[in-house]
């Protein structure tokens, strides 16, 4: 199977933090064969963010690709940058909000636990 990516529609995202987030989705959750409901590519604008949560029976993945950002990784705030990889495991909270002045970009990954 080939999945051509860089033609799938790519959606603008508010209200789950501050500024926009462009998402463009990878995979459908219905062909990730029962084992996650994410995968995604993500764009975030200087100064946006995606809120705190947590995941409960799953695991969620941010390798980032190109940017900066402050990460929160369950009560502590850490700088990530182009190839970290920033995991959050079953009950864990987590954030994320661009810090630099160029668009943050990186892949989401949410498989359950």
């Amino acid at each position: 199977m080939v999945i051509k990516v860089k033609e799938a529609v790519a959606s603008k995202l508010g209200g789950e933090g501050e500024g926009q987030a462009v998402v463009r989705q990878v995979i459908a959750p219905d062909k990730m064969n029962g084992k996650g409901r994410m995968f995604n590519h993500i764009f975030l604008e200087p100064g946006a963010s995606i809120s705190r949560h947590q995941h409960v029976g799953e695991t969620e993945w941010y390798y980032i690709m190109k940017g900066r950002g402050l990460f929160y990784d369950n009560g502590e705030e850490v700088e990530v940058g182009a190839l970290d990889l920033c995991i959050t495991p079953h009950s864990e909270y987590h954030d994320l909000k661009n810090i630099g002045d160029d668009t943050l970009e990186m892949i989401a990954l949410i498989l359950y636990s």
